[in-house]
């Protein structure tokens, strides 16, 4: 293995155990649906969806090299989904097809600098297609069980 791969293996690693160790710490609290200036305002909206309790679980996609890793993501409904973007330039991760977005609860639409990262609660179960609005042919699935 060439130092490079396992350097970015050891970043990977320790980057998603430092999201998962902060989350554990910090566990979500829907915003107060009061409060106008909250970016996740939204999320007060009633999906048909039961408050998500218990045990806090969370999963990575990783944009590198023009893709998403996985492409094709599975989880079960309250599971955190963390974004993170290593690619040089800057990512726009957004659900739906490209220029016909989806509202999705929660998911708040965000341009991600190099090195920087998206959190989302995955609270609505369906199959979602996902994509790098400011990349095109970067895309990807998140499919939610509930």
């Amino acid at each position: 293995m060439k130092s490079g791969t396992i350097m970015f293996t050891f970043l990977s690693l320790a980057i998603i155990l430092g999201v998962s160790a902060f989350l554990l710490l910090h566990p979500y609290q829907k915003p107060d649906a009061t409060d106008s200036s909250s970016a996740h305002s939204h999320e007060s909206e009633n999906t048909g969806d039961k408050t998500c309790t218990g045990t806090i679980t969370s999963a990575s996609v990783l944009i590198r090299a023009g893709k998403f890793f996985p492409d094709n993501l599975t989880v079960n409904r309250c599971t955190y989904v963390e974004i993170f973007n290593y690619e040089k330039g800057e990512s726009l991760p957004a659900l739906g097809e490209h220029d016909d977005h989806i509202h999705y609860p929660g998911f708040v639409e965000t341009v991600l600098a190099p090195g920087k990262y998206y959190v989302f609660q995955a609270t609505k179960p369906g199959t979602y297609l996902l994509h790098d609005h400011l990349h095109d042919a970067t895309k990807g699935v998140i499919t939610i069980n509930p």
